[in-house]
């Protein structure tokens, strides 16, 4: 549960703009799951939002190793690729 909280905390936070705080609680959720495709697809997406293509295309690339099957890591990888 406090996974959860604390992703869905960090999404909300993005959206707002206040990317120091989402990129604060997505570190925590990391440390709590490693293995988890959504985290590293949420520091993807804000990598992107900051033009930090680089850092993006990582995360975005690890998330489609964690899980191959979601068909949205190939796109907002070929985004950041194109």
């Amino acid at each position: 549960m406090i996974f959860a909280s604390k992703y869905i905390t960090a999404d909300k936070e993005r959206v707002l703009g206040n990317f120091q705080e989402a990129f604060k609680l997505c570190a925590t959720c990391l440390e709590m799951d490693q293995q988890n495709d959504a985290v590293h697809y949420q520091l993807g997406r804000l990598f992107k939002q900051q033009n930090n293509l680089p850092k993006a295309e990582y995360f975005f690339e690890r998330a489609m190793k964690l899980d191959p099957s979601n068909k949205w890591y190939y796109q907002e990888l070929a985004l950041v690729q194109a």
